[in-house]
C-alpha cells in the first residue's frame, strides 16, 4: 500500500482590504493518506501528531523524499515539515 501523507492547513476568508483577497489560518489542519486515513479538520497540533504517528508507522511503505523521519512542529508561524 502507497502511504503520501498530506497535511492541509483550513483557511478562512476575510473581507478583502484595498481589492485584496485576504485569509487567515483557523488554527485546524486536517491529515490525509491514500490508504485511507482522514482525520477531518482537528485542531492543528493534534493534525501534527496524527501526521507524525501515521508516517512512522508506515514508515518502510512511506513515499516521503527524505530517508530521516518527517516531523510536523506548530509554531507562531504554523505548520513546519522537517525531514
Amino acid at each position: 500500500m502507497l502511504h503520501q501523507v498530506h497535511l492541509v492547513n483550513e483557511l478562512r476568508e476575510l473581507p478583502p482590504q484595498d481589492g485584496w483577497a485576504r485569509h487567515e489560518a483557523t488554527g485546524r489542519a486536517c491529515v490525509v493518506c491514500p490508504c485511507g486515513l482522514n482525520t477531518g479538520f482537528i485542531n492543528a497540533r493534534e493534525a501534527c501528531q496524527q501526521f507524525n504517528s501515521h508516517a512512522l508507522e508506515n514508515e518502510g511503505n512511506a513515499s516521503l523524499a527524505s530517508q530521516s523521519e518527517p516531523s510536523v512542529t506548530m509554531d507562531g508561524n504554523g505548520l513546519t515539515l522537517q525531514g
